[in-house]
């Protein structure tokens, strides 16, 4: 999973040992090797190890500009009101093309809501299709 700092220019990348790399489980292969991976897979980058958490390592990097699109993948922040897991309070939840991630944005107003949000973005309206709950995208 990508994520990005914003205040401190960092991207940071997880990939989870059990997930494989070129064939090969992350678990197999040295952290040098999956440096170089990130490497090769964003050209002109230089990633680094950062730590680890549970089953997943955490590699850095600062100088990209947004991975993501050379990876092909559109962010999307879709904005909830009241949804049933947060009644109440105002609800963004972060998607990467159509999969939904665990990140999730809440605020009590919709005005503290859009401020939390990456800047950058482009609003488009509800689709009438869409759950009652659901206000609009952000890409």
């Amino acid at each position: 999973m990508l994520f990005h700092d914003p205040h401190r220019n960092l991207w940071s990348m997880t990939l989870r040992y059990d997930q494989p790399i070129d064939g090969r489980p992350l678990s197999d292969l040295s952290l040098a090797n999956a440096q170089a991976y990130l490497t090769n897979l964003f050209p002109g980058t230089q990633w680094k190890y950062s730590h680890a958490v549970g089953f997943e390592a955490v590699f850095t990097c600062d100088n990209v500009t947004n991975p993501r699109e050379q990876l092909g993948i559109v962010e999307m922040w879709t904005v909830y009101s009241s949804p049933q897991d947060f009644p109440g309070q105002w609800v963004a939840r972060l998607f990467y093309n159509d999969q939904r991630t665990q990140s999730v944005l809440i605020a009590n107003t919709y005005e503290a809501l859009l401020e939390q949000l990456p800047p950058g973005l482009f609003r488009l309206e509800r689709d009438p299709s869409d759950q009652s709950h659901i206000v609009e995208t952000w890409i």
